[in-house]
Formats: C-alpha cells, sequence, structure tokens
C-alpha cells in the first residue's frame, strides 16, 4: 500500500525530531557544562556564633538574619534546623550576598534533611533554598534558575548542587532557607557557593542544537504550510509556533528585554497572582495554536493533529528547560500548554464541524436551485461528523484550490 505524502512528511518529521532529541540528550546531560571554581562569597557559611550572642535566647550567627517570627531556628555546630508548625507562617533565615562584577553563574551546594513538610498547593509553598537576585528597584528576579531545593514530605539527608544564575546588571543575592508557609522541620549544613564559568565545548555543541531545532522549526512550518487545506490559519500557527520557539532557545541576555516587555502583564506584588497570570497566557496560547492547526488541517482526523501538537507542548518546556535551565522545575506550565492545546483542537473541531454542515447545505441548494439529478449517496441520512477529505456529499471540494480551502 502506498503512503500518501503527508504520511511521508510525519514520518521523517518524526525521525528528525527523534534523532535531534538524542543529540540534544547528549549534549545537555553528558557533558561537563561548568568549570566550577573555589568557594566563597558566604559571610559565615559554617553557622559559626559570636560570644555574644550565646545571651540570648535564640541566637543567630553573624552574617545572617531571621526570616519569620515564629517558629523556632537552631544552631547546632555546623548546621541549623528550621521548625514550623504554623501552615500560615514562614520561618527561615536569610542573608544578602555581594556578588563579583564578572560571575554570572554559580554552583550552589548543601546537604539538605526535610522532615514531615507539609506544605500548600502553591509551588511557593514548600521547603526551600535558593539564591535570587535583587535589582536595583529593590525587585528580586525569579527568572533565572534560582532553586537549589524545593520539596514537601520527607526526604533524607542528602547533597545538593544545582547551578543558578542571576542578571548582568545585578550586584547582591539573597541566600535563603525556609519553610514557606509549610510546617515540619528543614536541616541546613555544608553550604558553599562557588564561580561557575561555561564551558567553551559546550557552548559550541550547544549552539549547534539549538541550530539544528530551528532549522526543523523552519522546515516543518514551510512543509506544514505548503500542505494545508487553509493556508491563512496554517501561516498563523506555524508564526506563533516560530516565535515561542526562537524566544526558548534564546539565551537569557538576548531574551531579557523581551520579557521586560511583557512586565506590564506579568508583574505583580503578589505571587499567586503572578503565577495565576502565566499560567493563563500558557494556556490562551495554546488554545490559539490548537485551533488554528485543527482549522489548518480540517481534512486531516482530529486524532492524527493531537499527538503532534502534544509532542509540540511538551517539547516547548524541554527545550526552555535543557537550553536554559527553566521550566522541567514546575510542570504546570506543560499541564497548562496541553490544556489549552486540547480546548482549541475541540473548538477547533466543532469549528470545521459546522463548516462541513455549511458546505452541504450550500451543495444541495445549489443542486435544487439547478435541477441536478447527482444522485451519489442519500445525503439527508449522512452522518454530519463525517469530517474526512472525502466526504461523499461534497463533490466540489475534491476540485478547489487548496489555498482557497
Amino acid at each position: 500500500m502506498a503512503l500518501s505524502r503527508n504520511s511521508i512528511g510525519y514520518f521523517v518529521i518524526a525521525l528528525v525530531t527523534l534523532t535531534l532529541g538524542a543529540v540534544t540528550a547528549l549534549v545537555f546531560i553528558t557533558m561537563k557544562r561548568h568549570d566550577i571554581g573555589e568557594p566563597g562569597y558566604i559571610v559565615n557559611p559554617a553557622f559559626h556564633m559570636a560570644s555574644d550572642h550565646l545571651l540570648y535566647a535564640e541566637p543567630i550567627p553573624p552574617g545572617w538574619e531571621r526570616l519569620g517570627t515564629k517558629g523556632r531556628v537552631i544552631f547546632r555546630g555546623d548546621e541549623v534546623t528550621i521548625e514550623n508548625d504554623r501552615p500560615t507562617q514562614s520561618v527561615g533565615i536569610e542573608q544578602t550576598i555581594e556578588l563579583p562584577m564578572d560571575v554570572r553563574a554559580f554552583e550552589l551546594a548543601a546537604t539538605i534533611q526535610l522532615a514531615l513538610g507539609i506544605g500548600g498547593d502553591k509551588s511557593w509553598e514548600r521547603a526551600r533554598v535558593d539564591l535570587v537576585g535583587i535589582r536595583d528597584n529593590g525587585s528580586r528576579d525569579f527568572s533565572r534558575p534560582h532553586k537549589l531545593f524545593e520539596a514537601v514530605g520527607t526526604r533524607p539527608a542528602l547533597e545538593y548542587r544545582k547551578i543558578v544564575e542571576v542578571a548582568p546588571d545585578i550586584r547582591t543575592a539573597t541566600l535563603s532557607a525556609r519553610l514557606a508557609k509549610t510546617t515540619g522541620r528543614l536541616t541546613l549544613s555544608g553550604i558553599t557557593l562557588s564561580p561557575a564559568v561555561e564551558r567553551t565545548e559546550f557552548t559550541r555543541a550547544s549552539l549547534w542544537v539549538r541550530s539544528g531545532w530551528l532549522g526543523l522549526l523552519l522546515v516543518t512550518g514551510a512543509w506544514f504550510i505548503a500542505t494545508a487545506a487553509h493556508r491563512p490559519a496554517a501561516i498563523t500557527a506555524v508564526t506563533l509556533v516560530t516565535i515561542g520557539g526562537v524566544f526558548a532557545l534564546m539565551p537569557y541576555e538576548v531574551k531579557e528585554p523581551v520579557m521586560g516587555l511583557l512586565a506590564p502583564v506579568t508583574s505583580s506584588a503578589d505571587q499567586s497572582e503572578r503565577e495565576w497570570t502565566d499560567r493563563a497566557l500558557h494556556v490562551v496560547a495554546f488554545l490559539i495554536l490548537g485551533f488554528l492547526v485543527r482549522v489548518a488541517r480540517r481534512r486531516d482526523h482530529v486524532r492524527k493533529l493531537a499527538i503532534p501538537l502534544a509532542v509540540v507542548t511538551l517539547l516547548t518546556e524541554l527545550l526552555q528547560s535543557v537550553s536554559t535551565g527553566i521550566g522541567m522545575d514546575d510542570l504546570v506550565d506543560a499541564v497548562a500548554n496541553l490544556f489549552g492545546m486540547t480546548v482549541g483542537l475541540g473548538v477547533g473541531q466543532d469549528y470545521v464541524r459546522k463548516y462541513y454542515r455549511r458546505r452541504r447545505r450550500s451543495s444541495r441548494h445549489r443542486h435544487r436551485k439547478h435541477g441536478s439529478r447527482h444522485r451519489s449517496g442519500d445525503a439527508g441520512t449522512h452522518d454530519d461528523s463525517d469530517l474526512e477529505p472525502d466526504l461523499p456529499n461534497e463533490p466540489s471540494l475534491a476540485n478547489e484550490p487548496i489555498n482557497n480551502r
């Protein structure tokens, strides 16, 4: 049985995508990305007490500050234990760090143990250890990788190491460990902050990988437009995907000015409002994409479109994660993408069904008007949900120019 051009196109694109995915995994997972320098920058990382602090009921080591007025913060030797029994309060410690001018990436490491951590349903209601840059206006920059630890439940004492980053214009950052509206006990020791410099070999390999994904995106978009039943919708869909793909693959230095333009929409003093705004943007973007794809490929069965679209939604987050280190730690983004895509496909399916219903009615009206004796099928009993290209009651569609459908 001969394969159609569309089937061959799908197969080739899937094969190239799998190959690029394997190369991406090889580069970003197996290659050493950073050279790590000697640790520094943290004032009193071992939590040494000054003698005049021993008289206080809850002494705080020099260099550190208490977060919250409830709960307990206990220093024993070279470790700190944070306890909280109020789910509406946050308890922890924090330190403001002066950053060097020429280093923008750091390896943050510590041994962390969590016992009986019970948090809320928000991503920031967790046991957390992070390094967050502070801008000149006092706002905190959460756009770059900043988390060393974020969890609930019980976790054994393990050493964690993560690369965190700050923007080029940021000179100070806060290092904090806290139970953010989370009950339980968090123990921290052996905390270090070391400069991290990206290796030249990795930079070159990652550039080739990004170029490969961009090339695949452009070729796939051209094929999608050329074989679409509704080219205006296809062009719009490809444009949206291209903008999103290029944005995901951008380095931060190029991406930040664009993110600054969206600040009036996404910025808010309320963390919950920021999260919901971001989720809403994801849902709306993929809802529009799902609708446009369904309209553009209205002669394809909807199930034939669902799997490629689902892959696109997941690849968006995956590529953003492996190339910039942000995205995979928040699976809610991927869920929002899939939800928006599913709703968009559903709305598009309804639109396509109504489109073919109108075409059938128009065709019957023309046949009656001109006294047509065409009897190719029983139009009165035909199922309106039949959306396949070879509709028996739509003879005019077969000869219609593809760019006018």
